[in-house]
């Protein structure tokens, strides 16, 4: 699942992401919303998120996901700088092989 409050964005990511490395995804604009998809039971192999997202911000998204669904990975993509988590994607490399090779060294 794909988090971002910029559309394009999303959708451009889907895109790569289904091309270059056959992953169906489903890209939503906020935590919440996010959330909300994986409390009512919604499965997923990884979800990608952005840190400057609103209403809820990506660190808090990433404390929720830690505390309420630690097995699922989580990869933050964005255009901030040295963010400390363990997956951790810079927006301007997000073509394909580096942003595969993220994708699958979140999953594996």
């Amino acid at each position: 699942m794909i988090v971002d409050d910029e559309e394009p964005f999303r959708e451009i990511l889907a895109a790569v992401l289904n091309h270059y490395g056959s992953y169906e995804c489903r890209h939503v604009p906020s935590g919440v919303d996010a959330l909300r998809l994986l409390d009512a039971g919604e499965k997923f192999d990884l979800v990608t998120c952005d840190i400057m997202n609103i209403p809820m911000g990506g660190f808090e998204f990433l404390k929720q996901m830690g505390k309420r669904f630690p097995k699922i990975p989580v990869l933050v993509i964005t255009a901030s700088r040295n963010i400390n988590t363990p997956h951790y994607l810079h927006k301007d490399d997000c073509g394909g092989e580096k942003l595969l090779a993220a994708v699958q060294s979140a999953i594996s």
